[in-house]
């Protein structure tokens, strides 16, 4: 730690808070040409698959948010670096956690630029289920927050219609569930409530009362 900080204070590194460094982002460009494409590869691998154990164990404590944000722009660059690479699994694996700390710290810009890079990698995937899910829960909602209701109709209308292809119920309630809130936005009330009626009845029908809600 002693070594650290003395890079830190030749801005070598850089040091937010205890115990919590990062590399100068030209440190970093100087230490990736350095570095074969393999082990750059990997190393991209081995950093996000640590974000995404970390992510996954702090959301259940009290400071997740903070330890999160303090860490978040490492996360960002991350993401874009794994797509680039094309570690399309690792992406599968931390968009939600990741883009759901965006949301609720307002970092809306970033989630919406990391979550076409997401849609793309569950596209290349062949995820299906988490493509549905980033429509609505993504994109749906975040344009609906945002105002773009076409934006958001357009997305949720994609989860519905992808849910209908392979046959997943839950799926298809959600996007309808979803769809009725985005048609509040362009006043289609005797629709939305429609919406709303028949997603409530199955989530009900399954004990799923959190859904229902």
């Amino acid at each position: 730690r002693v070594q650290i900080d003395i890079l830190a204070s030749w801005s070598l590194d850089e040091h937010s808070r205890n115990h919590r460094y990062r590399l100068h982002p030209f440190i970093k460009r100087f230490a990736k040409e350095k570095l074969s494409k393999r082990n750059y590869n990997r190393m991209i691998k081995l950093s996000l698959d640590f974000y995404i154990l970390l992510l996954d164990k702090a959301k259940y404590k009290k400071n997740y948010y903070f330890t999160i944000r303090t860490d978040s722009k490492n996360i960002s660059s991350l993401f874009r670096e794994a797509y680039t690479i094309g570690y399309y699994h690792g992406i599968e694996l931390i968009w939600r956690n990741f883009l759901n700390c965006l949301w609720n710290t307002g970092s809306w810009n970033e989630m919406n630029n990391l979550a076409k890079l997401t849609y793309r990698s569950l596209d290349v995937q062949g995820d299906i289920k988490g493509k549905i899910l980033c429509c609505i829960e993504v994109f749906g909602w975040l344009y609906y927050w945002q105002g773009k209701i076409k934006l958001a109709e357009l997305y949720t209308l994609e989860a519905l219609k992808l849910s209908q292809e392979i046959k997943d119920e839950y799926l298809y309630y959600y996007a309808k569930q979803r769809l009725g809130r985005v048609l509040q936005g362009k006043k289609e009330f005797k629709t939305c409530q429609e919406l709303f009626k028949e997603s409530y009845k199955y989530f009900v029908s399954k004990n799923n009362f959190s859904r229902a809600g």
